[in-house]
């Protein structure tokens, strides 16, 4: 009962019209670090009252469910529900709790674990995890993970770049292949909604910290911080 009143939260806050679905709350959870870890949820809350934010919610939403992540050779799910459940196990294999992934997928283990395909590529993602590669996750995954919580819809492109360099340690982007990838996910941002030409209604300003590194700042156009 707590589960379902917890996900219909979570689904009246993100403005659906149906109960959120394994991968839109993986990425949700992913978000919602963020917002932890950076003390943004106010501004975060603040940019769900621009007009077109309930559009660009849907195309993030359908985005998600349209993203699928390589499974393992040898792994032939029986139906899409089970596929979409392989997905997040080894997602979260990777990089997420390997308590929670083991006790949240435990009927999935529990029917697989007689697969030596299975625990094989069980095995060789827990190996990679100790081993962090930021290459093993896709740009499409950083724009999926950032694209509400972290504003990324209300950013440029080049911004948008700056900004998974300094929160997510994304060091290969640019502002091409955001861009590239933002259409193929079929993604909506402030450029959807404003007249040609317009500029993005925020951006990015960065700074080094002796202690903490590379920091930076979201902030309204021709604020200079």
């Amino acid at each position: 009962m707590v589960q379902k009143e917890r996900k219909a939260q979570i689904n009246n806050l993100l403005l659906s019209d149906s109960a959120p679905s394994y991968k839109e709350l993986y990425f949700i959870q992913q978000a919602e670090n963020f917002l932890r870890e950076s003390g943004h949820r106010d501004f975060f809350e603040a940019t769900k009252g621009r007009l077109p934010y309930g559009e660009v919610y849907r195309s993030w939403q359908a985005a998600v469910n349209q993203f699928t992540i390589r499974l393992p050779k040898g792994l032939l799910p029986s139906s899409p529900s089970e596929r979409e459940e392989f997905e997040l196990f080894f997602l979260k294999l990777r990089h997420a709790s390997l308590w929670a992934a083991f006790a949240e997928h435990r009927s999935l283990e529990e029917k697989w674990s007689s697969n030596q395909d299975f625990l094989t590529a069980v095995a060789d993602t827990i190996r990679q995890r100790l081993a962090p590669d930021e290459r093993s996750m896709s740009l499409e995954h950083y724009l999926l993970c950032g694209w509400l919580h972290s504003e990324l819809w209300l950013l440029d492109n080049e911004n948008k770049a700056q900004l998974l360099r300094c929160v997510y340690r994304v060091t290969e982007v640019s502002g091409d292949a955001i861009r590239k990838a933002v259409k193929k996910l079929g993604l909506k941002d402030w450029s959807d909604f404003l007249p040609k030409g317009s500029s993005a209604p925020y951006k990015v300003l960065g700074w080094k910290d002796k202690e903490a590194g590379d920091m930076c700042q979201i902030v309204p156009q021709g604020e200079d911080g």
